[in-house]
């Protein structure tokens, strides 16, 4: 297989799942070698990765008085965080073994850390949005309209 083939077949395998953003797929794009796209990958996790820090915290922001919930997203998030680590090994079993995966290994690991990261950051928002009002199962989201009156009152502190 040619390496232009090769490139196009890994790139147009990143693109199917729509994990990264725009910046990032522009980065691929013009990325010519492995190492390029190995950044490429790497600055979208850590992108992803602030975008999860930022969600979490205003998450203890808005919830800043209610200290057993606080424990409990702090209990969940180190939980979170082992399931993570313990899928990204399920997918990839052979990390003890150099070079099992290949030169790829490193853009694709990237790449399911992102993915397994954006699915808990779109888990996560949930509380930073609030619940729409009468829903009875809501459990510790506050309603919209207390979180907008909340975040309006911080906001004016």
């Amino acid at each position: 297989m040619s390496k232009t083939l090769f490139m196009s077949c890994i790139v147009a395998l990143i693109f199917s799942e729509n994990v990264f953003s725009s910046e990032s797929k522009e980065c691929f794009e013009k990325a010519i070698s492995q190492t390029e796209m190995n950044q490429c990958a790497a600055t979208n996790l850590q992108e992803e990765n602030v975008e999860l820090n930022r969600v979490y915290e205003k998450i203890k922001e808005i919830y800043k008085e209610d200290k057993t919930f606080l424990e409990k997203l702090e209990n969940a998030q180190r939980a979170w965080t082992k399931s993570r680590d313990a899928d990204f090994e399920l997918k990839f079993p052979h990390l003890n073994e150099p070079n099992f995966y290949g030169s790829v290994f490193l853009m694709c690991s990237d790449k399911n850390r992102v993915q397994l990261t954006s699915q808990r950051v779109a888990f996560l928002k949930q509380w930073t949005k609030g619940s729409e009002g009468g829903d009875i199962c809501r459990g510790s989201q506050v309603p919209q309209s207390y979180l907008e009156e909340l975040l309006k009152n911080q906001s004016n502190r």
